[in-house]
């Protein structure tokens, strides 16, 4: 299933230029490892591993060192005060971290009113470390309301700009598609 959704993003000529992608051959090696070590891990953590390939492209084209105005840096473009153990760089895996705090926002923000109410209650009572151990050994509702948790992730715990989710989301929907017609006939290797 990796291979698959790493080959389908990089053949697609709707998320990379072919003709450029193939004239810079490191590029599109480092864009495949990336995407693969995304998607591996999202499986692991228990995220449709398409939407997290969706988002990780949209935040970095899967570039592993890019850096935001907003200090932002890596695949899933993770702030590292906030998501990192200890709030360091050091010995920090960007894109597990970016992967998890997925999940932690949508146990959060998009698992219903109990989970929120929870979460919240063991934010406000107990601080952070208490919710990421509860959320870090909670699995993840079956149909979150990703539009919400993407929203969140991109502007921190006020929900300010919906357009980012839903270009992820359509994203997601984009390389599903793709995934299901066959349609990717270009070998990107």
């Amino acid at each position: 299933m990796t291979i698959l959704i790493c080959k389908t993003i990089l053949a697609s000529s709707i998320f990379f230029n072919p003709i450029w992608l193939d004239s810079h051959p490191n590029i599109k090696q480092e864009a495949r490892l990336v995407c693969e070590e995304v998607v591996e891990k999202s499986i692991d953590t228990g995220i449709d591993p398409v939407l997290v390939a969706a988002l990780s492209y949209s935040e970095s084209r899967f570039k592993r060192n890019l850096r935001s105005k907003a200090g932002a840096i890596g695949p899933m473009q993770v702030k590292v005060k906030w998501t990192c153990p200890n709030g360091e760089r050091r010995g920090c895996d960007l894109v597990q971290a970016g992967i998890t705090h997925l999940k932690r926002l949508g146990l959060r923000y998009g698992c219903g009113e109990d989970s929120k109410k929870h979460a919240e209650a063991l934010l406000w009572k107990d601080g952070n470390k208490a919710f990421n151990a509860w959320a870090d050994s909670q699995e993840l509702c079956l149909d979150p309301d990703w539009e919400t948790v993407l929203c969140h992730y991109n502007s921190g715990t006020k929900c300010l700009n919906r357009g980012f989710p839903r270009l992820i989301l359509s994203r997601y929907k984009k390389i599903r598609s793709l995934m299901e017609k066959g349609r990717n006939v270009r070998d990107p290797e």
